[in-house]
């Protein structure tokens, strides 16, 4: 019961804190949110992006897809344990596991492939300063 009450304190101090500050908001961030900001085509988003940039985004890829193989064994084991239905769940929960990772995985690599070949498909379309119209 104590434990509840001191969360309960801490809830109301960490709000009576921020309902005590004021709201600023400057003119260039109510500018910047009412600007409409057009979207970078795909070239240009992976240009502008540092290689620390792309690689975080595939540290973050490679670790949804290790959990989503990974976590729904370990949620068997821990049911195994609690229910007592010993390599069961576990094995379930690895088969399950292993086909959410894989699914994906090959969702991933089409995305990539219809990426690939959109960035190809407009840079053919570039007109070319010499055409085939000349005589």
């Amino acid at each position: 019961m104590t434990q509840q009450s001191d969360l309960l304190k801490v809830i109301h101090r960490f709000a009576s804190f921020y309902q005590s500050k004021p709201n600023s908001v400057s003119a260039s961030k109510l500018k910047a949110s009412y600007m409409p900001h057009p979207e970078p085509s795909p070239d240009r988003q992976r240009q502008d992006r540092s290689s620390l940039a792309e690689a975080h985004i595939w540290v973050s890829r490679v670790t949804t897809v290790s959990l989503e193989m990974a976590l729904p064994a370990l949620l068997g084991h821990w049911l195994d344990k609690k229910s007592g239905m010993t390599p069961w769940l576990t094995v379930v929960g690895a088969v399950l596991g292993f086909g959410l990772g894989m699914t994906h995985l090959l969702r991933m690599t089409k995305e990539a492939e219809l990426k690939e070949r959109i960035s190809k498909d407009q840079s053919s379309k570039k007109p070319n300063s010499h055409s085939g119209d000349e005589k």
